[in-house]
């Protein structure tokens, strides 16, 4: 709505200067120089966000790496785009173009709200629930899936429970993991195999010889 509101008082300011004010015009200009500064910042702090935070929140870590190269490359394309038109819509279509700016941003944020879930104050865990429900339901419409559980964020009561759960879990496997290690060395390249299965194959070191007399 940031941005909408922003393009469209644009718009009027530079219709107003051009065509329909005939006196000074310092005052909508100035005027015109803050709106766009705001606009700027406002696109910094929402659309500019969502190419880099949504794919680490979504994607598994399997393909964490891919999505969120595609999703800079689609970044850069539209960028592009918008880079290249921008001077021939503004030569032809004046500061009406901003209505553009503001019709693009309309459809953007409504498609935003239609089809992307509301990742804030979750695991990924959890965000990974919502793909799950929503082909259990059969649609990609949030306000449909899971009764529209992901329309916005969680209440509170549902982050302090799910971080008790949490804590618990991983008491758990902390302990299962010191038996699990107990009496046997681990090399380091296994662990970071573990925590990052893209780097491949998990490559066994060998036993130091110390280690091997010191068990036979």
């Amino acid at each position: 709505m940031g941005l909408i509101t922003c393009f469209a008082l644009l718009s009027i300011l530079c219709g107003i200067s051009t065509d329909y004010f005939l006196g000074p015009r310092l005052a909508v200009q100035i005027l015109g120089s803050i709106i766009l500064c705001a606009s700027t910042s406002i696109f910094g702090i929402c659309w500019l966000t969502t190419v880099w935070l949504i794919p680490t929140e979504i994607y598994p870590s399997s393909a964490r790496a891919r999505g969120g190269a595609v999703s800079v490359i689609v970044w850069g394309l539209t960028n592009f785009i918008v880079t290249l038109l921008t001077p021939i819509g503004f030569n032809n279509l004046k500061y009406r173009f901003f209505l553009v700016f503001a019709v693009t941003n309309m459809f953007a944020g409504w498609w935003t709200w239609r089809y992307l879930p509301e990742t804030g104050g979750r695991s990924f865990e959890e965000n990974q629930k919502f793909f799950a429900s929503a082909q259990d339901d059969d649609t990609w419409v949030v306000k449909k899936v899971d009764r529209g559980r992901y329309l916005g964020m969680p209440p509170e009561e549902e982050n302090v429970e799910h971080a008790g759960h949490t804590e618990h879990a991983g008491h758990v496997g902390h302990a299962e993991d010191v038996q699990r290690v107990k009496g046997k060395s681990v090399s380091k390249r296994k662990q970071v195999n573990e925590a990052t299965p893209l780097l491949g194959p998990i490559i066994e070191e060998p036993e130091p010889e110390s280690d091997r007399s010191s068990v036979d």
